[in-house]
């Protein structure tokens, strides 16, 4: 079979260009685009211009590895070992973490077509069988109903204010409450006299503090009849290393814009306590700066009025190896997967792996430069995390992935 490949630039959410790499084979378009992020830990693989992508590619000369290796076969799990035997420099600064990861993508589903096989069940099957199994219903979707920080209102702490619904509720019925939610939610804007926007992840942006916008929250569910912590609860992506004031390994302050305050360590962790015992909070994403040990050291042991699901995101990166000394050392029981910050499904499901046998929970997460691409949501069906986070059910790149996810839901129905 001689395949033909076409590589060229389209724009991501963001108005911003990115690469798209397609063929075509029984006069059907295959495709791959990968996302990029806004709040960028400095331990994740890098990413590369479109210039500067191109010129990797052409210098890797990985179009003809590609064409080569879709002749011969191996399964994509031994090609993603190619990519990553090609650039053994931390963090894929050779080849760039976004390029291999859509050259993993792309030739994921070009087998999975060759093979005759849905995309999430080629990667369950692929990637460390027997660990996962695709089933879909356990998961609990993170619906990113408020952006702050650089997602979006910049005078809030919290970048990401989600909502999951608890309950094991499939995840149709998820979205529909999701749905139902931003109705209401659109409305308490409007009577409350908010002018709106929408940020980086669909999210609504409006002038407001942090307590404000959970108090908006906590109302939009419960008018919904949902009660808290059985029904409905928050999750905060806190995004901690976006606010850091003093960088100082003894003594992090970090600044809370609405109270225009500087705090440290305690300060912060004394003000997570009192916003959770008031709303119900029952997870923090990146509550530190990655590099805070002394505050992720502190917060293992703080007073909390629940167990709270701690995710490293920064911290961790989605690397094998920082994930399972983050677990060991107990600073985290929940950890995002987000698959550009390694660079290759083989190193995404490896980091899901080490979550597994550490005994933490895992989220897959999408980013806030997205394209219309849904392997995520395939990663989704393939691994059956306790969390998913594609953001607000706004914006077509968001919306895209709850649908590829309606779809599977379907077919495993």
């Amino acid at each position: 079979m001689d395949l033909t490949f076409k590589l060229y630039p389209i724009l991501n959410s963001q108005g911003e260009f990115t690469l798209e790499l397609s063929t075509v084979i029984e006069n059907t378009r295959i495709s791959a685009s990968v996302p990029t992020g806004t709040s960028v830990g400095t331990k994740e693989a890098v990413s590369f211009s479109v210039v500067q992508s191109i010129d990797a590619i052409k210098r890797y000369n990985l179009l003809n590895i590609l064409k080569n290796k879709l002749t011969e076969l191996p399964t994509p799990r031994e090609f993603d070992e190619i990519l990553i035997n090609l650039d053994p420099s931390p963090n894929k600064q050779g080849i760039g973490g976004n390029v291999t990861l859509l050259f993993s993508v792309f030739y994921a589903k070009v087998y999975s077509f060759m093979m005759r096989i849905p995309l999430y069940k080629l990667l369950t099957e692929v990637y460390y069988p027997p660990l996962f199994n695709t089933r879909l219903g356990e998961t609990v979707l993170l619906f990113n109903l408020v952006n702050g920080g650089r997602h979006g209102n910049s005078r809030l702490f919290f970048q990401e204010f989600k909502i999951g619904f608890l309950g094991k509720k499939t995840l149709m019925e998820q979205i529909q409450l999701a749905v139902l939610l931003n109705k209401r939610f659109k409305r308490l804007l409007k009577e409350n006299n908010k002018s709106y926007g929408i940020g980086l992840e669909g999210g609504y942006i409006f002038e407001a503090t942090d307590e404000e916008v959970l108090e908006l929250l906590q109302r939009g569910a419960e008018g919904l009849g949902l009660q808290p912590l059985s029904d409905y609860a928050i999750f905060l992506d806190v995004a901690a290393s976006e606010h850091v004031h003093t960088e100082d390994p003894q003594n992090y302050t970090y600044y809370i814009p609405a109270k225009e305050k500087i705090v440290d360590v305690n300060g912060l962790i004394d003000w997570y306590t009192e916003l959770a015992k008031k709303f119900p909070i029952v997870g923090f994403e990146d509550p530190f700066a990655e590099n805070d040990n002394l505050g992720w050291e502190k917060f293992k042991t703080a007073p909390r009025p629940r167990q709270y699901i701690i995710t490293g995101d920064d911290l961790t990166a989605t690397n094998p190896t920082i994930i399972k000394e983050s677990a060991q050392a107990k600073y985290i029981n929940n950890v995002i997967i987000k698959p550009n910050q390694i660079g290759t499904l083989k190193e995404t499901f490896q980091a899901i792996h080490i979550a597994n046998n550490e005994h933490i929970t895992i989220t897959i997460s999408h980013r806030s430069r997205e394209t219309n691409d849904t392997f995520l949501s395939h990663i989704v069906a393939a691994c059956n995390p306790t969390y998913a986070k594609l953001g607000n059910i706004v914006r077509g790149e968001r919306t895209e992935k709850y649908n590829e996810l309606i779809r599977i839901e379907r077919e495993l129905i």
